[in-house]
């Protein structure tokens, strides 16, 4: 006799499964200008310049390409902390798409405000252990106080510049696409 939850279990992965492979997206996005093409394959790393955005909305988006359906391209971010969210744009919103080593300065940030925080650390434990912290405050208590300081006037200060010159840097050295007529155009595979 089967389980009733291994029956449910069946269904789920056939109807999943069924979903994948009907899938109808191309993995595959091509640029064209003249008789010049680009091809832009499965998870290579985009950066979109959009345009005409209201203020609420970033004015670039990128992440890991996965394909594109019904005039939107598709493409996966992921955190500094693994935490992945697909997102998409619709072809006439873009302005310029940039592929290489791109992120979003947003994730640059993130970057550069994990990667100071952790070079606090050995200050904020030096900090901590010092003769003169307040009586009760001393050791881990202190150093973890001193640690948030830092890494928050971090995050507000420094990571900002950093991550403005490492999104600059980067965009300087992924190679551009300018999006319309007299450009490049967008043609799916």
């Amino acid at each position: 006799m089967i389980n009733i939850n291994n029956k449910i279990l069946f269904w789920v992965i056939l109807a999943a499964s069924i979903t994948f492979l009907g899938a109808n997206y191309n993995e595959n996005l091509i640029l064209k200008k003249g008789s010049s093409e680009q091809i832009i394959n499965f998870n290579d790393f985009i950066l979109i310049k959009c345009k005409n955005k209201i203020y609420s909305n970033p004015k670039y988006l990128g992440g890991q390409f996965l394909g594109s359906e019904n005039n939107f391209i598709l493409f996966e971010t992921k955190s500094i902390f693994g935490k992945k969210s697909l997102e998409n744009i619709h072809v006439n919103d873009i302005e310029a798409l940039y592929l290489g080593n791109v992120r979003t300065w947003k994730d640059l940030r993130q970057k550069w405000t994990l990667y100071l925080s952790l070079l606090a650390i050995p200050g904020s434990i030096e900090m901590g252990n010092s003769q003169y912290v307040t009586q009760g405050f001393e050791g881990l208590p202190a150093s973890i106080i001193t640690w948030s300081f830092f890494s928050i006037l971090s995050h507000v200060t420094y990571a900002p510049i950093f991550a403005s010159m490492d999104f600059n840097n980067r965009k300087k050295n992924a190679t551009e696409f300018i999006i319309g007529k007299n450009n490049w155009i967008i043609i799916y595979n």
